[in-house]
């Protein structure tokens, strides 16, 4: 439906909620992770409410399963030196 007002109403997109965490995970304020999706920094806390609070940890979090992910792998496979880990075979 058209808004009457003649101004389209902000879309939240997935590709823009992974740009708000890395940018806030990377330290930018408010006011600067704002302009780079176009909108207002009010806009910003009303539809990315939790991602400017939680984006360091978010991105922390999945960089250590990354890091798990592949240390498993490695050591499996027998790619890894076991003596890394403190583990013998």
């Amino acid at each position: 439906m058209k808004n009457p007002r003649g101004r389209k109403a902000y879309a939240k997109s997935k590709a823009n909620q992974k740009l708000v965490v890395d940018l806030r995970a990377g330290g930018m304020t408010h006011g600067e992770i704002a302009i780079v999706p176009g909108c207002d920094e009010k806009t910003l806390r009303k539809y990315y409410s939790r991602e400017p609070r939680e984006g360091a940890i978010l991105v922390q979090a999945e960089a250590t399963c990354v890091i798990m992910r592949k240390m498993c792998t490695a050591l499996y496979t027998g790619n890894m030196d076991n003596r890394r880990f403190g583990t013998r075979r």
